[in-house]
């Protein structure tokens, strides 16, 4: 019976770590693109970004492309030295790791007009107190087998 509660509750604490972690599609309905000039200053603030969630950037791979760079060329919008490059025009971007990323469109004048994205991304509080219940779970599991085990023994 142990066994049965300790799988159960290994099952359901994965099923929840699965659907904490979020997917934003970068600008919405209107994606990565210059059109409308869309705020994605204003985007990113109404957004909680966590380690785990993935940014899908959607645009015309022939007029956009996505550049993850660094503070210093996002600000300047400087395209040498980017730490990656996407340009399929449905690009998933994985968080995983707290901190900042920048993303910058590499197109000329994109950037400066405001094609850029800056985010924060911070640890998964979730996650830890999931962690720390499964212990817990797992613990709780074991002593009740070691129990029954015992009282096996004895009868």
């Amino acid at each position: 019976m142990a066994l049965v509660l300790l799988f159960v509750t290994v099952v359901l604490f994965s099923v929840c770590e699965v659907s904490m972690n979020a997917v934003y599609r970068v600008g919405d309905s209107a994606g990565w693109t210059m059109i409308d000039h869309p705020d994605y200053k204003r985007w990113a603030s109404t957004k909680r970004f966590h380690v785990g969630d993935t940014l899908i950037f959607t645009y015309l791979k022939q007029y956009h492309d996505v550049m993850e760079v660094s503070h210093h060329d996002y600000v300047h919008c400087k395209t040498n030295f980017a730490k990656a490059v996407y340009h399929t025009g449905s690009d998933s971007v994985s968080l995983t790791k707290p901190g900042e990323f920048y993303f910058i469109c590499s197109n000329d004048g994109h950037c400066s007009a405001g094609q850029k994205l800056h985010i924060k991304s911070s640890s998964n509080n979730a996650a830890i107190i999931r962690n720390f219940y499964l212990t817990i779970a797992t613990v709780f599991a074991l002593c009740i087998y070691k129990t029954n085990s015992l009282t096996d023994h004895i009868n």
